[in-house]
């Protein structure tokens, strides 16, 4: 899973030439499919770990984001650092709370 997160990162990195919103983008991407994945009840736990802890994990990137925001930072930026900073930490947890809401909702419909 962690192998498959980082191809579609990297990929991702790449079509969008290395800008700093296209890891905006994964983070809050792999965090509503984060979500969606720890609210889904009938995921085995390693189907959970795998898709979870592997792929978006591997996907997602703390790393880069921290990078990124000190480079904005330290380029006097702090109005883009800021919108970044925002973009990739109250997005990212917002759509971990969308993805699990509406994984929840889906569930319910189901016997």
């Amino acid at each position: 899973g962690g192998a498959i997160g980082a191809i579609l990162r990297a990929s991702t990195k790449h079509r969008y030439r290395g800008s700093i919103w296209s890891t905006a983008g994964v983070n809050v991407l792999g965090s509503c499919a984060l979500g969606a994945i720890a609210a889904a009840s009938p995921l085995a736990p390693r189907a959970k770990l795998a898709l979870g802890a592997g792929l978006c994990g591997g996907f997602t990137t703390f790393s880069a984001f921290a990078v990124e925001l000190t480079a904005l930072v330290e380029a006097g930026e702090l109005g883009v650092a800021t919108s970044y900073f925002l973009v990739n930490n109250v997005g990212g947890a917002g759509a971990a709370f969308l993805g699990a809401s509406v994984t929840k909702v889906l569930s319910r419909g189901r016997c």
